[in-house]
């Protein structure tokens, strides 16, 4: 990792974070999580532009469908007492 400029790890240390705050990590597990990252990044620059490209769209696929799934089974934030106070009026 000599050769690893400050934006490969600062990039890799975000991704860290930033899955800490979806699946709680260790310390150690974080920075395995960083290692990987800049070994998966490493593998998509060495496989060329065209499979990244099909690596982009999965992984944009992916990020929709989450968010899509997300959206169907979000909690409903009204009155603890099941009544209608403090909710947002529905959709028309």
């Amino acid at each position: 990792m000599g050769d690893c400029d400050g934006d490969e790890r600062d990039a890799a240390v975000a991704f860290s974070n930033y899955l800490n705050q979806i699946v709680p990590l260790t310390k150690l597990e974080g920075q395995l999580a960083a290692v990987a990252m800049i070994g998966v990044a490493t593998v998509v620059n060495v496989l060329g532009t065209r499979r990244s490209t099909d690596l982009n769209n999965w992984a944009t696929w992916t990020k929709l469908i989450a968010i899509c799934r997300d959206e169907r089974g979000a909690p409903d934030f009204g009155a603890a007492d099941g009544g209608t106070e403090g909710r947002a009026p529905p959709r028309s």
